[in-house]
C-alpha cells in the first residue's frame, strides 16, 4: 500500500490560489494547453514546476495573480526583493557578467550549466528556459532568482501561446 503523497508548498499554494479564483483544474489545464493530468500533477510535485517552461509559468502566475517571490519563497520565510528585474535584465547581466569575469558564451555555458548562446542571440527565446534555469543562471552570476518579473505581454519580446 502506498502513501498519498504530501502536497509540495509551490504545489499548495497553487492549488490554494487556484481556489480563491474559483477555478478548478481542467479550467487551468484548458487554459495552460496541457492534459488535466499533468496540471494536477503541478499542484502535486514542485519538480515538475521547476521544469516548465517560463512562457507557461508566467501565464499560470498572470492567471493567478502571484508572483515569483510569492509562489516559490519557502513557507514561513517571508521574502522581500530589494529590486524586481525582467528576463532581458538578466540577460544583460549574464553579458556583464561575462565581460566582468572574462568569460566567453561557451564557457559559460559550462560555468552556468545552461547553454545561454541562443538567448544572448535571440532574446524571446529566454521564454523556453525553466524556473531551474533561472535559479542556476542567477545563482552563478549572483542574482536572486526570487526577484524575477515574469510578466507577460513584454513589449521587449513575446512568448509564443500555442
Amino acid at each position: 500500500m502506498s502513501l498519498p503523497q504530501e502536497r509540495t508548498y509551490y504545489g499548495r499554494r497553487l492549488m490554494e490560489r487556484r481556489e480563491e479564483a474559483g477555478l478548478d483544474p481542467f479550467e487551468m489545464a484548458a487554459f495552460l494547453g496541457i492534459q488535466p493530468a499533468w496540471y494536477f500533477d503541478l499542484e502535486a510535485q514542485d519538480d515538475l514546476l521547476l521544469h516548465f517552461p517560463l512562457s507557461q509559468v508566467a501565464r499560470l502566475l498572470e492567471k493567478l495573480d502571484l508572483s515569483v517571490e510569492q509562489l516559490f519563497s519557502p513557507p514561513g520565510q517571508e521574502h522581500r526583493c530589494s529590486q524586481m528585474f525582467n528576463l532581458m535584465d538578466l540577460l544583460r547581466g549574464i553579458r556583464k557578467f561575462q565581460e566582468a569575469s572574462r568569460i566567453s558564451v561557451p564557457e559559460s555555458k559550462a560555468y552556468l550549466s545552461y547553454d545561454l548562446d541562443e538567448a544572448l542571440a535571440d532574446p524571446a527565446t529566454v521564454w523556453d528556459w525553466t524556473v531551474e534555469c533561472i535559479q542556476f543562471t542567477c545563482d552563478a552570476i549572483g542574482w536572486d532568482w526570487l526577484c524575477v518579473a515574469l510578466k507577460l505581454p513584454s513589449s521587449e519580446m513575446k512568448p509564443e501561446t500555442g
